[in-house]
């Protein structure tokens, strides 16, 4: 008879604790696991609103029990505010709902963006924790490629950019049958941000010159990435400026280049010859001004490709034209930094 009393009294106190906290509990886990998923504009996963509600009510348990208890033993509101006094403490118990509300919110939204942050620490480069911020990436994007090995060829369809944790990639490009070295990116670089961005067609071959560790990073993060972080989007900014600053500067250097070669043939076949009476037909061919031509003829002399006298051009040196090509001008119209893929 007394073991089935004592029985009894045990399975009272169980259901009373199920009752007072277990379902309190399981009903402010369901209610604000989807307070969470509706509420947010990005849209939160399963796994992490379920965690944040259960940590929300986990709390708010504890921070009832030791609201009630400091309520009942330390304040004296009702002499302070009278009859108001229970108003007052309901907007303070709603203060410290509010917080643990975003305090659980933050750590969603923090867990969620945990790739983002760090990617963003990788490309501002902090000098402090670099070497951890790599070995991170590589844990979660990583990807080994031994010397010699394509990462990508020029034309194929591509959705990544790549992050250069250790060794040296090399980006090549085809023309004309000839293969042209574009750069090579070291440690702490990234290439191939632009297909990530557009998703186009590569437009040059990443080849690693010796063995590579990359972070390779999906299209969506890095889009997002930019979307999210105004530094990340001013760095990345700067290099697009950069690059086609460096691409203008290369079709300049053609143009010049061009345009001395087209006066170097044309004298060459009618030399000698007035200069100033070929200035107009020399505008035509080449779209220059007068004045520009005239420079160029000079500079030319003085590169002693041309001989001059009297107004005259007498003679064009051919083994000299050949220093047009030889003297850097034809290598700065492919300057390596100008390079998209």
């Amino acid at each position: 008879m007394e073991i089935a009393e004592g029985l009894d009294i045990s399975l009272g106190v169980m259901s009373g604790a199920l009752l007072r906290y277990a379902v309190p509990y399981l009903i402010t886990v369901i209610f604000f696991y989807f307070i969470y998923r509706i509420i947010p504009a990005d849209k939160i996963r399963t796994t992490v609103a379920l965690a944040g509600s259960a940590l929300f009510a986990l709390l708010m348990e504890i921070a009832k029990q030791l609201f009630t208890w400091y309520v009942a033993n330390f304040t004296r509101y009702n002499i302070i505010f009278g009859s108001l006094g229970t108003i007052v403490i309901l907007v303070i118990w709603a203060f410290y709902v509010a917080l643990i509300f975003l305090f659980c919110a933050e750590l969603m939204s923090s867990y969620q963006r945990r790739d983002l942050i760090l990617l963003e620490r990788a490309m501002l480069k902090p000098r402090k924790s670099i070497m951890k911020v790599d070995e991170r990436l590589f844990k979660k994007f990583g990807c080994a490629y031994e010397k010699d090995s394509i990462i990508f060829n020029e034309g194929d369809s591509g959705k990544e950019m790549f992050y250069v944790l250790s060794g040296r990639v090399c980006l090549e490009k085809v023309s004309c049958q000839v293969k042209k070295v574009l750069t090579e990116i070291g440690s702490g670089q990234y290439f191939g941000e632009i297909a990530a961005l557009i998703e186009s067609t590569r437009t040059a071959s990443a080849r690693a010159l010796e063995d590579c560790h990359l972070a390779v990073i999906d299209g969506d993060t890095f889009r997002n990435l930019v979307r999210e972080s105004r530094d990340v989007g001013i760095v990345m900014l700067k290099e697009f400026s950069r690059r086609l600053k460096n691409s203008n500067t290369a079709l300049d250097e053609l143009t010049n280049l061009w345009t001395r070669m087209i006066i170097v043939i044309y004298f060459m076949d009618h030399a000698p010859v007035n200069i100033e009476e070929q200035l107009p037909k020399l505008a035509l061919l080449t779209k220059k001004d007068s004045a520009e031509i005239r420079e160029i003829i000079n500079e030319l002399a003085r590169q002693d490709i041309f001989f001059m006298k009297n107004g005259l051009i007498t003679e064009v040196v051919r083994t000299k034209m050949w220093s047009l090509l030889d003297s850097g001008a034809l290598s700065k119209c492919f300057i390596e930094d100008a390079y998209t893929v």
